[in-house]
């Protein structure tokens, strides 16, 4: 990758990492970022990225422990990191097993639950662990939760240029391949190009306040960001038909996680 430097990892630098965790105890992979590991493991969704990850050495992203492991290290490097339950996901609290009606559920969009489901509700994710009643309990621990784990981290890239880290940021915060956006700067000024896929979200705002927090951490310099986006004028009646009905759709979503913030 152009634009990268070569070297020791410093504290404060953009790095471009491969990062997996697994259970320490029975080996189970929670999460990689390599596509081949995701499908060996059974873990594999087509709706996760599978490419190097972001990490700003120092920012706390990940299990500070782990980030400190990369310090002095160097791209190419393995580099394997067991944590105790404290330094990962934390010790497991009965606290966050929550009782939710079924009634509450399906009026935030929940509906047909079975145990050993996934769901999510407000800005929480948990797992259903039981059905009785007419009430559903939920467990909002993470699957990890009072377990130690073992992370595997391999840095790809050290980014000095500030619109390749730039690129970097907007491609984190908006879950999109990094190749997928560009940017541009000139002076005090960036400019950026967002693919359809990162404009056309329904919080592409929310996304882009992260962005610009980010960008007042990290990249100083700049004073003002562009965002650019471009849309093709539909040809026919029933592609905008079919625009409309996804917006409609991103309305009753939007709608449906409020509902699930009632108290």
């Amino acid at each position: 990758m152009s634009n990268a430097r070569e070297g020791e990892i410093k504290e404060g630098d953009f790095v471009l990492v491969n990062v997996k965790v697994a259970d320490a105890e029975t080996g189970k992979v929670y999460m990689t970022t390599i596509e081949e590991e995701a499908r060996e493991a059974g873990i594999y969704s087509p709706d996760d990225l599978y490419e190097p990850m972001l990490i700003v050495v120092g920012e706390g992203r990940i299990f500070k422990r782990a980030e400190e492991s990369m310090v002095g290290r160097s791209v190419g490097e393995e580099i394997e990191v067991e944590l105790e339950p404290k330094d990962a996901f934390g010790e497991y609290d009965p606290d966050k097993e929550k009782i939710f009606p079924i009634s509450r559920l399906e009026k935030a969009g929940i509906k047909d639950v079975a145990v050993g489901d996934i769901i999510r509700y407000g800005d929480e994710r948990g797992v259903v662990r039981s059905i009785s009643g007419g009430r559903v309990r939920v467990d909002f621990n993470h699957p990890l939760a009072g377990r130690r784990i073992r992370v595997w981290l391999r840095p790809e890239a050290i980014l000095t240029d500030p619109a390749e880290r730039l690129r970097a940021l907007v491609a984190r915060y908006f879950e999109v391949p990094l190749g997928k956006v560009n940017a541009r700067i000139d002076g005090e000024v960036a400019e950026v190009e967002l693919p359809p896929t990162a404009y056309t979200r329904r919080d592409a705002f929310v996304r882009k306040i992260r962005v610009m927090s980010a960008v007042m951490r990290w990249l100083k310099d700049l004073k003002r960001v562009r965002f650019v986006e471009e849309y093709e004028v539909p040809e026919e009646e029933a592609e905008a038909a079919e625009l409309e009905e996804g917006a409609g759709e991103a309305e009753v979503e939007a709608s449906s996680e409020a509902a699930s913030r009632e108290p």
